[in-house]
């Protein structure tokens, strides 16, 4: 049976103070007639579901009332899904530039201006008040495309109890209460488009509209003319059309460029609503500009009006909005053990999940490390090379964005590679790396496994040099490195010997030396062994005929009378020790030329 009297409403959508209390209507009503049925209402017909969200969030501004001045208790509502939502956030640098907005939207077909508070901003010419629309105006009524004035000043000013909502009025309570009503009226005039327009606005005012609208697009005035001028085209047009911009903008204005990735990646929505993007190829290309253009600013450094923490924000939302994976391909169908069994597929949209997670870490751990690296550039690269390497061998599809971005600072992280080459603490990198792959990626168009051989060379020499002067366990540490980077670049028999002189083998060293053809550094390890015969082979003049001397004199003590010692006189056994004396003394070391 149908009621013969329905009332219906949002109490947090009034457009001026009534006084009005639901209480003592109730009790009325109950008497006369019985007590009234309550229904929420709990979906936004009008207003898509991230509209809705805006309105939501409008809402927690009621928690700073008091509680008899509050509403009644709001309940969240879902927006309808038949179409999404486009979010835009227009600021606005000056007054006159705003008239001439205001002017040409006014000649916009389905766009309606919409003021949050009782009269249109002090800013409007009179010419133009009557095409704002007032919140009271605009109750009631819905709009394909609706534009906020200045929703930034009237969110700060509800910061504060004590700052002014209208002229020498202080904001009480009410006045308050009023003020967020308005707000949500006029944010859920929109069935599509919602943007906020913020003229003349500071830091504060600009955050508080892009923190409401949540995920908002940021468009310039002539970005918003022109998004309402092709109304006709599709969303793919409009998303290729904004990419095209980005990558062509990017060298010559980064800012620009920036701005209209960012309005890419917004305007791609739900894939399977009608003005949403449904093309993948077209939602991989938006994902992969933005996140190139994210890099790019990182290596170059933000331009101005562009925060650091805003484009590593919108980088990371991007790399974990959506699974950007390729569609799996068909499993073969499983071998069934038994009669009616099944292979047992609970686990495999959890292992999906997590693959689906991990290549989003992965492409996050290389987004910090450029963030890192970008900030101190006398930080060795290896780390954002390597994650780099990872992402490139993977060839996933949209991965491909950190490669372009890399090539401007080519010749800064060749530089690093050899400074970490140089480095004790970072050249043992090189033993466990490709480095080929790395010079790659910076560019390099020469010899890229000459001079990746070069590189761990130079890194090995490093280490070497760096155990000479350590004391034995740490030595034994940093050539167990330096043999292992050594087995990246074999054969080298020259650094093998070296590297057995060190580990205090002689006769691999010998050998390895002598495999070389370096008959000078065999020669040296026999000596330094005391092994006269094999280093006599290889001896010539002075050298020789000193190990001729010496084996000589050896071969002479070997001839010494049994018993000699001890039918030796006192005298006779100290002339021989200064004779032994004699041939043992070392020659004085040459001085400095440098004074003292």
């Amino acid at each position: 049976m149908p009621p013969w009297l329905l009332m219906a409403g949002d109490a947090g959508q009034t457009v001026r103070p009534t006084g009005f209390d639901w209480g003592p209507l109730n009790d009325l009503l109950a008497r006369r007639a019985g007590a009234p049925g309550r229904f929420q209402l709990d979906a936004h017909l009008r207003c898509p579901s991230r509209i809705a969200e805006v309105v939501e969030r409008a809402s927690e501004r009621y928690v700073d009332l008091e509680k008899n001045v509050r509403p009644t208790k709001q309940r969240r509502q879902d927006g309808g899904q038949h179409v999404d939502a486009h979010l835009v956030h227009v600021p606005v640098p000056d007054r006159l530039e705003a008239v001439e907005l205001l002017e040409r939207l006014d000649e916009a077909d389905d766009v309606v201006v919409v003021s949050v508070r009782n009269d249109p901003p002090s800013w409007v010419p009179e010419r133009l008040r009557d095409s704002v629309l007032t919140p009271a105006e605009a109750k009631g009524l819905e709009y394909q495309s609706v534009c906020l004035l200045d929703p930034g000043r009237l969110l700060s000013r509800l910061r504060s109890e004590e700052q002014e909502y209208m002229v020498d009025a202080e904001l009480d309570q009410q006045a308050r209460r009023t003020a967020i009503d308005h707000l949500r009226v006029t944010l859920s005039r929109a069935t599509e488009t919602l943007v906020c327009i913020d003229v003349d606005a500071t830091d504060e005012e600009r955050a508080l509209s892009v923190a409401l609208l949540g995920d908002a697009a940021p468009y310039s005035p002539e970005d918003l003319l022109d998004h309402f001028a092709q109304a006709d085209a599709s969303p793919e047009e409009r998303v290729q059309a904004r990419t095209s911009d980005a990558r062509l903008l990017i060298d010559s204005a980064p800012g620009r460029a920036w701005q209209r990735a960012r309005q890419a990646f917004r305007l791609l929505g739900d894939p399977d609503l009608p003005n949403g993007v449904s093309d993948r190829a077209v939602r991989l290309d938006a994902r992969t500009t933005l996140l190139a253009t994210a890099a790019r600013l990182l290596v170059d450094g933000p331009p101005d009006g562009v925060r650091r923490h805003e484009v590593l924000h919108a980088a990371r939302e991007a790399i974990f909005s959506e699974d950007w994976s390729p569609p799996a391909a068909p499993e073969p169908t499983a071998h069934r053990t038994g009669p009616g069994e099944r292979p047992d597929t609970s686990e495999r949209p959890d292992l999906e999940r997590h693959r689906v997670f991990l290549r989003g870490h992965q492409e996050e751990q290389t987004l910090l490390e450029l963030a890192a690296w970008s900030d101190d550039r006398s930080a060795p690269p290896f780390a954002l090379l390597e994650r780099a390497h990872t992402l490139d061998r993977q060839q996933q599809p949209g991965g491909d964005w950190l490669r372009p971005a890399l090539l401007p600072a080519a010749q800064a992280l060749r530089e690093g590679l050899n400074a970490g080459a140089a480095d004790p603490e970072s050249a043992a990198w090189f033993a466990e790396t490709e480095v080929e792959a790395w010079l790659r990626l910076t560019g390099y168009e020469g010899d890229a496994p000459a001079k990746s051989r070069l590189l761990r060379g130079k890194a090995f020499d490093t280490l070497l040099k760096a155990a000479a002067s350590e004391h034995r366990p740490a030595r034994r540490k940093r050539l167990e490195k330096a043999e292992a980077l050594l087995a990246t670049i074999t054969p080298d028999l020259l650094r093998l010997g070296r590297l057995r002189e060190a580990q205090e083998r002689p006769e691999e060293a010998a050998a390895a030396y002598e495999r070389a053809g370096a008959h000078k550094e065999t020669l040296r390890v026999w000596r330094n062994a005391g092994d006269w015969e094999r280093a006599v082979e290889l001896a010539q003049g002075d050298i020789r005929a000193d190990l001729d001397w010496l084996i000589e004199l050896e071969g002479l003590i070997g001839r010494r009378p049994a018993q000699q010692n001890k039918r030796l006189r006192n005298g006779e056994r100290d002339r021989l020790e200064k004779l032994l004396d004699t041939v043992q003394k070392r020659p004085p070391r040459k001085r400095s030329g440098k004074g003292e």
